[in-house]
C-alpha cells in the first residue's frame, strides 16, 4: 500500500490553471479521497468563496484521479462529464478552507463511472452528488 498524502497531480490530464485537486489521501477499494486548499486565484473563486462549478470540477478530478491511480499514473486518460444528479449544495467553502473529497464508485462498466460524492470542509457537508464520468481514450 502506498504511502498517503500523494499528489495528485501525476495522476490527472488537467494542468494548472484547471488543477481542482491537491492530493490522494486514501484508496480502498471502491472508496477514493482527495484534498483541495482552495487558494484564492483559483479559476472558481468569486468572492472570496468556491463557487459551485468548482466543486463539481473537483469531483469530476477526484474520480479521474482514481482512474489514473488504478493505471498507474501512466497514460492517464482524458474524461468528460456525463451527468450529475442530485446536486445538493449545503456552503460554499471559502478561500483559505481545505475540502476533502470523497468517491463511492457505485458502477463502473466499459468506458463510464458512476460515483456517489460528498464534499466536506473542517468536517462541515459542502456538497453530494451523483456523477457519470465518462473516458474518452
Amino acid at each position: 500500500m502506498p504511502n498517503f498524502p500523494i499528489h495528485a497531480q501525476d495522476y490527472i490530464p488537467q494542468r494548472p490553471p484547471i488543477v481542482m485537486i491537491d492530493n490522494i489521501l486514501n484508496s480502498e477499494d471502491n472508496v477514493f479521497v482527495t484534498d483541495l486548499l482552495i487558494r484564492p486565484d483559483n479559476v472558481f473563486v468569486e468572492n472570496g468563496r468556491l463557487r459551485e462549478t468548482g466543486l463539481m470540477e473537483n469531483i469530476a478530478q477526484t474520480s479521474a484521479a482514481r482512474v489514473g491511480f488504478c493505471a498507474g499514473g501512466v497514460n492517464v486518460p482524458i474524461g468528460v462529464i456525463g451527468g450529475i444528479n442530485q446536486f445538493q449544495l449545503h456552503v460554499l467553502p471559502k478561500v483559505g478552507q481545505t475540502l476533502v473529497t470523497t468517491i463511492h464508485v457505485v458502477a463502473g462498466v466499459a468506458n463510464a463511472l458512476v460515483v456517489d460524492a460528498t464534499v466536506t470542509c473542517e468536517e462541515q457537508l459542502v456538497a453530494t452528488c451523483s456523477m457519470k464520468v465518462f473516458i474518452t481514450q
